[in-house]
């Protein structure tokens, strides 16, 4: 793991970072984690702060196995927290959207939730989309396809080329590198908190007002194809996008899976690999499971971050910083755009030339 890019400037920074850490072994979906005697025993005694980042995100996941991972592992972990003579705070994070139903979300703890803050000082962390980094570990690193890449990236190949989204509502995205460090300052802020007596508090980091729309997104990163075009493109990159869900799915039909259809059966022909119906099976599938995150919007409270903002020093603040007030939006997604052709599909300027001349034709 630690031999990814990832990690290659903590390990100039810090040479010795590998000594800092105790892997443990555990499975999420096993009783009690199936920690060993002396692990679980390490956890108790040792561990201050836990930041609870395990989940299931796949929204087309069956209850049950989503129930398991997060639901049932979350009560684990309170189980466990119980034990630990210096905890001091648990940070966990959660989805936004698992409220969906309501378009106003604001920052509250529901009666099911009163017994985790008698056992441990609580927050719940709710984030947007969460997408490449900003600044850090380095600008534009990425390491998966989830949220609007599972279908911007297909589209940018020419694979696909229609959408089902609202193109006037806002992107709910955000960089993963600005939510861990609110994460960070959200574990000091409830401790300072509690010990003043406060309540359990709920942090919205979410999107701005003034975050893009989809169609500010999914076109700008077409702009910036047509001066960097992917070399492994299939056919020319086209997005087309509908706010009706019958004729999307007619054209889909038509420019998906028929095109697809017939390029397997050539392949066939040709003893090669049938692959296309599958792959688009796979990002229909992927489609479906986000549109309702594409054609709804969401307003959210974000009162206790813009708080826990201004207690932090100058200092924390340009060490932590998560505030997306004047957030460059335009060079983020320029970032964006290079960071999905490094890092997703390990393309660098060397292709650049080829990749023009082969976009040009």
């Amino acid at each position: 793991m630690f031999e990814k890019p990832l990690f290659d400037r903590v390990k100039k920074e810090v040479p010795n970072f590998r000594k800092k850490i105790v892997p443990i072994i555990g499975n999420l979906v096993l009783e009690d984690f199936g920690l060993s005697e002396s692990d679980n025993n390490t956890l108790i005694n040792q561990v201050s702060i836990i930041f609870h980042l395990a989940a299931n995100v796949r929204f087309n996941e069956n209850i049950k196995s989503a129930t398991i991972i997060n639901v049932n592992a979350t009560a684990t972990i309170l189980k466990l927290a119980k034990h630990m003579p210096n905890l001091k705070v648990i940070p966990l994070f959660n989805m936004c959207f698992s409220n969906n139903n309501r378009k106003k979300l604001f920052s509250r703890l529901f009666t099911c939730q009163q017994l985790m803050r008698t056992v441990m000082l609580n927050i719940l962390k709710s984030d947007s989309t969460l997408l490449s980094s900003a600044n850090e570990p380095f600008v534009g690193w990425m390491e998966n396809m989830f949220g609007p890449l599972g279908l911007i990236v297909p589209s940018l190949l020419g694979i696909t080329r229609f959408y089902h989204y609202n193109p006037d509502f806002r992107a709910d995205i955000v960089p993963v590198d600005f939510t861990v460090n609110a994460l960070i300052a959200s574990s000091w802020e409830v401790f300072n908190q509690f010990r003043r007596g406060k309540d359990t508090l709920i942090y919205n980091f979410v999107s701005p007002v003034d975050g893009p729309t989809w169609h500010k997104y999914a076109y700008t990163l077409f702009d910036i194809n047509k001066m960097y075009p992917l070399h492994n493109a299939i056919y020319f990159p086209l997005a087309f996008y509908f706010q009706r869900k019958i004729p999307y799915r007619i054209c889909v039909w038509l420019g998906h899976f028929l095109p697809a259809l017939l390029i397997d059966a050539i392949n066939i022909c040709m003893n090669r690999n049938p692959r296309m119906w599958k792959l688009c099976k796979k990002v229909d599938k992927f489609s479906n499971a986000i549109q309702p995150f594409c054609n709804n919007e969401w307003n959210f409270s974000t009162d206790n971050v813009q708080a826990m903002w201004s207690h932090l020093s100058e200092d924390d603040q340009q060490l932590f910083n998560f505030s997306m007030v004047g957030f460059d939006w335009t060079k983020y997604l320029i970032d964006h755009y290079m960071g999905l052709r490094l890092y997703l599909l390990n393309e660098d300027d060397s292709s650049l030339q080829i990749s023009r001349i082969k976009y040009r034709r």
